[in-house]
């Protein structure tokens, strides 16, 4: 049976395995591996594209200006359910008539970005998958606040 996902502790065990003696301790492999993930994580906050090893493709943030669709519709920008909801109860007849508040990225001019594996030239490409962690000191926030800070990325079509 196969594993889903992979964590350092996992990679220390491989390690562990067909390592050379003299192998370093379990703490000193963890710190060395989240620094380098943190200079990792900063390349790709700074704007840079993170190569992966062995063809597995790279990391980036893009962004990409949405359409605006006939008549001005913004349906491919999410829903702010909290700014709705409040104006549903100020204002019923608007619930009514299902008037929604959406998220348009005003202070990033409408683009929405994102952090983005794009495949290499992977056998079985459908069994991986990247996701950015959520956290205080993640990649995700990191460039949130870049974006706030008025940091612009590659925008793609």
């Amino acid at each position: 049976m196969w594993k889903a996902d992979y964590l350092i502790q996992d990679s220390y065990q491989y390690y562990r395995k067909v390592g050379t003696p003299p192998l370093i301790p379990r703490d000193l492999y963890n710190k060395i591996a989240g620094e380098y993930y943190s200079f990792l994580s900063d390349q790709i906050v700074d704007g840079y594209d993170v190569q992966l090893p062995g063809g597995l493709g790279c990391i980036e943030v893009g962004g990409k200006i949405p359409k605006i669709g006939e008549g001005g519709s913004l349906k491919c920008f999410p829903i702010d359910w909290g700014s709705t909801i409040k104006l549903w109860k100020s204002k019923p007849e608007l619930k009514k008539s299902k008037k929604i508040i959406r998220f348009v990225n005003e202070h990033t001019n409408f683009v929405k970005y994102k952090i983005q594996w794009k495949a290499g030239a992977l056998a079985n490409k459908r069994f991986y998958k990247f996701s950015a962690s959520r956290g205080v000191n993640s990649i995700r926030r990191k460039v949130h606040l870049g974006i706030l800070a008025g940091k612009e990325y590659n925008i793609y079509k």
